[in-house]
């Protein structure tokens, strides 16, 4: 898998970056404002405003798609589930 990003080094970095850049926004289960706000605002900014619609605190963002592709939806969670060892 790692060997088919080798080529594309500023992808991964970019990637990565922007793991542990929404990763250090707070988001505990009730409390994720914050952290929809920040990726509502990034997606705007990528895709426009008018492809970004804000439910409460979840996120609808549609993409272009070609003609006759499958439509597909990603599904996630804005919360932080915390773990034992998360203190």
């Amino acid at each position: 898998m790692y060997s088919e990003l080798a080529p594309m080094p500023a992808l991964v970095d970019s990637l990565r970056n922007t793991l542990l850049e929404i990763t250090a926004i707070e988001s505990p289960i009730g409390e994720e404002k914050a952290l929809c706000d920040h990726i509502a605002h990034r997606l705007s900014v990528a895709l426009g405003s008018g492809a970004v619609t804000r439910f409460h605190d979840s996120l609808i963002v549609r993409v272009t798609q070609q003609k006759g592709a499958p439509r597909v939806a990603l599904v996630g969670h804005l919360d932080t589930v915390r773990t034992e060892h998360d203190g």
